[in-house]
């Protein structure tokens, strides 16, 4: 299974099956149970997380919190990985604080790492980052760190900060090390990446490309994608046709990048629909690009697309916002930014979940973080003091300066 060959794990289960058919095994049960719908979910059959979720519920009620941990441990990676970012937060808020209260480590250290990369791809860079550094500091198993270094050397990238090639390199030894796709692919990917944004050349990645012909594995879909965009991105020869890849990433592939950075924005993955945006050319497309990576922080890609922009002669590129514009006062993350906007233009919890793409017991955690970290009491408070921290536009005084105001978009 973590090999990602799919006809070797089912044939090793059934086996398996055989066995404990005959020696009533129940806990060997509950774990062919995890394998086989894991395996499942990674080939796409139809209610197979459902299945697990039953596994869950079994292991529940018959074994301890270690078996437990290990089930919701696998159904959160598989679905950050096939990016049900609101289901994978949904386990994660249950299963988390059971890891932590139990003193189950590496279980802790795998769900944390899976929710820095949950934090990552919704744009909570700060959350990501606080996530990772927990997991690299307090665990002490390898097998716990990958993601972590994924994630904190990403964040670090991509905000401009130093220290996250050294995480990125760790990330990538320990990757080779295991030698599974779906550690491989994203390390190859993260150094691709750095390619791309800073200019520089990884002779690592001659290697790399060769693992996208492998990468025709069932369940390797999102992370082969995520590969083979940033090596197109830096120019390389990548035979794409035969390549089993997410829809958002086929959609880039194929020339389409308009309706990749929709998909994107659909999931609630605001740096890759800004990327595709970006992708696009068009100048309208890229200035709202940039405008998406200038509020997530993303400096270094923002720079990057700037430079592109003066290289081929386009006028008028937006300048880098001061830093006292764009950070996020009150110590609201960038997701947290996103809903106190909508908050103060009167949206109700459920009308803000629908426009984020993200469940309304979200947003609802949202809109109680967002009243804490402000210390106001109502709605109406927070969207006074976030105009005031400078958050969200004071519509009155754009009103009377005569600049207008941004329209809001009709609800649905």
């Amino acid at each position: 299974m973590q090999a990602s060959d799919l006809v070797g794990a089912r044939e090793r289960c059934a086996r398996a099956r055989e066995v404990t058919d005959v020696a009533r095994d129940r806990a060997l049960d509950v774990r062919l149970g995890v394998i086989e719908s894991v395996v499942a979910m990674m080939d796409g059959e139809d209610g197979a997380r459902d299945r697990l979720l039953a596994v869950l519920e079994h292991a529940r009620e018959r074994f301890d919190e270690e078996a437990r941990s290990t089930v919701a441990s696998s159904l959160t990676e598989i679905d950050v990985e096939q990016r049900r970012l609101d289901d994978a937060a949904e386990v994660l808020e249950r299963s988390l604080p059971l890891t932590a209260e139990r003193d189950v480590r590496i279980a802790h250290g795998l769900q944390l790492g899976a929710r820095a990369r949950l934090h990552l791809l919704r744009g909570a860079w700060d959350d990501a980052r606080r996530d990772a550094s927990t997991v690299l500091s307090g665990s002490r198993s390898a097998v716990t760190h990958t993601w972590p270094c994924l994630v904190r050397g990403l964040v670090e990238l991509r905000t401009g900060r130093i220290g996250g090639g050294d995480l990125l390199d760790r990330a990538w030894e320990l990757a080779r090390g295991y030698g599974e796709p779906l550690k491989l692919l994203p390390a190859a990917a993260a150094l691709a990446e750095r390619c791309w944004t800073t200019g520089t050349a990884d002779s690592r990645l001659d290697d790399a490309a060769a693992l996208l012909p492998a990468a025709a594995l069932p369940g390797t879909e999102w992370s082969a994608g995520d590969l083979a965009v940033w090596l197109v991105r830096l120019g390389r020869d990548v035979d794409t046709t035969r390549l089993r890849v997410a829809e958002p990433h086929r959609l880039l592939l194929d020339g389409r990048p308009s309706a990749s950075a929709a998909s994107w924005e659909t999931l609630g993955c605001p740096y890759e629909r800004a990327l595709a945006m970006a992708d696009s050319g068009e100048r309208t497309e890229t200035f709202a690009a940039l405008e998406i990576l200038d509020r997530l922080g993303a400096d270094a890609a923002a720079a990057r697309v700037r430079r592109d922009l003066r290289r081929r002669g386009v006028t008028g590129v937006p300048l880098r916002p001061r830093t006292s514009t764009r950070a996020n006062p009150g110590g609201l993350t960038s997701r947290q930014v996103d809903v106190v906007r909508l908050l103060a233009d009167g949206l109700t919890n459920a009308e803000i979940a629908a426009r984020l793409v993200i469940s309304e017991k979200t947003a609802d955690h949202h809109v109680s973080a967002i009243l804490t970290k402000l210390d106001v009491r109502t709605r109406r408070e927070a969207a006074a003091v976030a105009r005031t921290l400078g958050v969200t536009p004071d519509r009155r005084r754009a009103s009377r300066d005569g600049a207008g105001s941004d329209p809001v978009p009709p609800r649905t």
